[in-house]
């Protein structure tokens, strides 16, 4: 097969042999455990040995090799990731994270790993679960999940009518935004880069929907806040 660039990867080789043992290797693998700990935001994550653990041995059993190269250029850390397989097949793509705060050795190996572990997840479409959930869970593959009912819709609120007018009632925000969001947009700013003329807020809130979060951090309670501000840090020891 020719060398495509489409969705943003590259591939080559024998794509056919390579996905086949892929999708062998995924029925073969469990979720990553959530065993680290982050004191700063009283929290659990899977961090990149428990990834590697979850993953590694059901690669390598299909002959599948995980290469993941950094790189730097403007102040940006990126990372290549590899899954190459026996035949010649092979899948590449590239992400990357500025550095945010500080600009050293250690900043820098603070994104390289961070960039590994969710590459690295991402390749291979594994989950993240607590550890001492993981027991009860059994494997992620083994059952199909339960569908979910449809949640029934909400009523629409009644428009408030001022001044003669009618106007659509503010979304609520969460009772803790009030006593929390002084402290929540500065910390959260650490790892959140403003485009010129953004506010801070908006910026957060589009980083965290890139995230997977769909509430705005003002109708998020204090431990979604918490969560979110993890997932920014990328939760690094």
């Amino acid at each position: 097969m020719d060398n495509s660039t489409d969705m943003n990867f590259t591939m080559g080789g024998d794509i056919a042999a390579l996905f086949g043992a892929l999708a062998k290797a995924q029925g073969q693998m469990g979720p990553a455990k959530k065993g680290a700990k982050n004191p700063h935001f009283k929290s659990t994550f899977a961090d990149l040995p428990s990834v590697l653990e979850a993953i590694m041995p059901a690669l390598n059993a299909n002959g599948i090799a995980l290469v993941q190269m950094p790189g730097f250029s403007n102040d940006t850390v990126t990372m290549t990731t590899t899954l190459c397989h026996s035949s010649g097949g092979w899948m590449a793509s590239q992400a990357g994270s500025p550095l945010g705060r500080g600009s050293g050795p250690q900043a820098v190996g603070s994104a390289i790993s961070y960039l590994r572990r969710y590459c690295a997840q991402s390749a291979c479409a594994i989950p993240a679960v607590d550890d001492d959930g993981e027991a009860a869970m059994g494997s992620y593959r083994s059952k199909p999940s339960a569908p979910r009912p449809s949640p029934r819709p909400s009523p629409r609120p009644a428009p408030e009518e001022r001044g003669g007018g009618f106007q659509k009632a503010a979304p609520p925000m969460h009772p803790s935004w009030g006593k929390e969001w002084r402290a929540f947009i500065p910390e959260a700013m650490k790892y959140v880069t403003a485009k010129p003329g953004q506010e801070d807020l908006e910026a957060i809130k589009l980083e965290a929907a890139a995230l997977g979060f769909v509430k705005s951090p003002a109708d998020m309670d204090s431990g979604e806040r918490d969560s979110l501000l993890a997932e920014l840090s990328g939760e690094l020891m």
